[in-house]
């Protein structure tokens, strides 16, 4: 029966994913998947992250295009190797390749990111909008986070944490709980029509099978400050991180009061059976390795070892209501 429901329900969805005006059609019978075990986390390389040391970006880098959306300046380019990158400015930077291994070490889908302290865009365009800002006129720039293209992305193709087919899982709860862990307040979903989701759907090909990858796409609004919109949020900021470390969960008669407060409410439903489940992975994750991705993403020393510890903390704090 159960099988006989799966493939029911992958009737279902490639039939209501399929071809609406000019939007790709996602090819039927592809598995919907979410999360993937990642193996023996406590040997996984948190400097090189998904990509491996194999997939950093080869210079040189040629422009393509500047890239409009999001908040902060981006532009596209190709590396000698003949891929192609999405190169991002600014303060997600870190956050966003600090975030990015974590998750991925949870054995969740994370793009290949990679921090470039230095570098040249060759043949880049005269008169660059946001991105002018940090590439010289002669292509030259320093900090940036490059981004590995997602070819398999469905423009349009976007999911609700409330609506998908991994409601009442436990890989869905464990990745909200990481959502948590980092303070990524900036957790829209397919209902944020306007503003935008950070919620995405790509085509893929895992060990020889189709599947849909769902996955948050962005993690740059991390390791910051939660709360209302506009006044009391920020990004990348470890006195806040810490400071709210403290509200960041708690144990009351058996149930889990979470403090975190996002643009979507993740919190709801996430038990203490589903802190143990993803405690599985995020527990074996050394302090060097985190130490290793801050050091990586270009932190200076006095970020890597507040954030560091902050995240211990919190670490510490699923650890206990686990087991309670």
């Amino acid at each position: 029966m159960k099988r006989l429901a799966r493939v029911l329900w992958l009737y279902v969805a490639a039939a209501a994913f399929g071809q609406q005006g000019d939007q790709p059609r996602i090819s039927r019978w592809r598995e919907p998947l979410l999360w993937v075990d990642p193996g023996a986390v406590e040997k996984l390389d948190f400097a090189a992250g998904p990509g491996g040391r194999a997939g950093t970006p080869a210079p040189p880098f040629s422009f393509v295009e500047e890239l409009s959306g999001g908040t902060h300046p981006k532009v596209k380019v190709r590396d000698r190797r003949g891929r192609t990158w999405a190169v991002k400015w600014g303060r997600e930077v870190k956050p966003e390749i600090v975030a990015g291994r974590i998750v991925w070490a949870c054995g969740y889908f994370a793009y290949a990111t990679y921090f470039v302290p230095r570098g040249k865009i060759e043949r880049v365009a005269p008169n660059l909008g946001r991105a002018g800002k940090y590439v010289a006129p002669d292509g030259t720039f320093t900090e940036a986070r490059f981004e590995l293209w997602d070819e398999g992305y469905l423009p349009g193709r976007t999911w609700s944490w409330d609506d998908n087919p991994f409601v009442g899982t436990r890989q869905l709860a464990g990745l909200k709980i990481l959502v948590m862990l980092t303070s990524n307040w900036d957790d829209k979903d397919a209902r944020n029509v306007r503003e935008g989701s950070n919620t995405v759907i790509s085509e893929a090909t895992l060990k020889g099978r189709p599947v849909l990858r769902y996955l948050v796409a962005d993690w740059g609004s991390s390791f910051g400050e939660w709360g209302a919109p506009f006044f009391y949020r920020d990004i990348w900021n470890c006195a806040p991180y810490t400071t709210q470390t403290g509200r960041f969960a708690a144990l009351r008669d058996g149930t889990i009061e979470w403090g975190f407060r996002g643009s979507r409410n993740v919190s709801e439903n996430v038990t203490r059976a589903d802190v143990a489940w993803v405690m599985r992975w995020l527990g074996r994750i050394s302090d060097r390795q985190v130490r290793q991705a801050l050091e990586y993403s270009g932190a200076p020393p006095d970020e890597v070892a507040c954030f560091a510890a902050a995240l211990r903390t919190r670490i510490a704090k699923l650890q206990e209501i686990s087991k309670e």
